[in-house]
């Protein structure tokens, strides 16, 4: 029951944007719909290797993180994403890790038996019990096909969502490096016609 809970939360939180500009439910401060090249440009670039598809918030995903771009020279990174990465090139660039995507209240079951984890923590859960109704009734509606011809572009391969969220990653070796709360930015590729959201990067600005 919690798994299938935690899913549907992480499902809720990644669809809202479409639903809210279909039913005109209001777009919370934490996610937006704009270009993530656009608002996250100049920004310090981690790739999630493989991509994760609606993630569950009460598991963990063996994954490789990896640096996909360097920050642009006329954005100065925070320390703490600087910290980052120069933790992952000592790694030569990548790590692999558990990476956990927790929602407000839900407990995480499995964390994983890698020695590094990487945590992300929503902003905001950005769900209700009406937005969790919204979403079955529009699928339901559309069953699985975009609304009209502006849903249908939205859904397009290279159409992102960026949702703010906070990174901690714990590293379990003796000397392992540590670091809690680091305000980043999720790039979310979404589908709805096939009811996916594929988490891909994180920007650390």
């Amino acid at each position: 029951m919690a798994r299938r809970f935690g899913f549907l939360i992480g499902a809720v939180i990644l669809l809202q944007n479409y639903l809210n500009q279909v039913s005109g439910i209001p777009t919370p401060a934490s996610t937006t719909t704009n270009n993530v090249s656009s608002s996250t440009s100049g920004y310090l670039k981690f790739n999630i290797d493989p991509d994760i598809i609606n993630p569950d918030c009460t598991a963990s995903y063996a994954v490789n993180v990896n640096i996909k771009a360097a920050a642009s020279p006329n954005h100065e990174t925070s320390l703490a994403c600087d910290s980052i990465r120069a933790y992952l090139a000592q790694q030569r660039g990548r790590v692999d890790v558990d990476l956990m995507i927790t929602c407000p209240g839900v407990p995480i079951e499995d964390h994983g038996d890698r020695g590094t984890k990487f945590i992300l923590s929503y902003a905001s859960d950005g769900g209700s019990a009406a937005l969790k109704r919204e979403v079955v009734e529009q699928k339901q509606e559309q069953g699985q096909k975009a609304a009209d011809a502006d849903a249908e572009a939205q859904l397009q391969a290279d159409d992102e969502r960026q949702i703010d969220a906070r990174l901690t990653i714990r590293d379990d070796s003796p000397d392992g490096f540590n670091i809690a709360g680091v305000p980043v930015v999720l790039g979310v590729r979404v589908d709805s016609s096939k009811a996916q959201a594929v988490y891909q990067f994180i920007y650390c600005p």
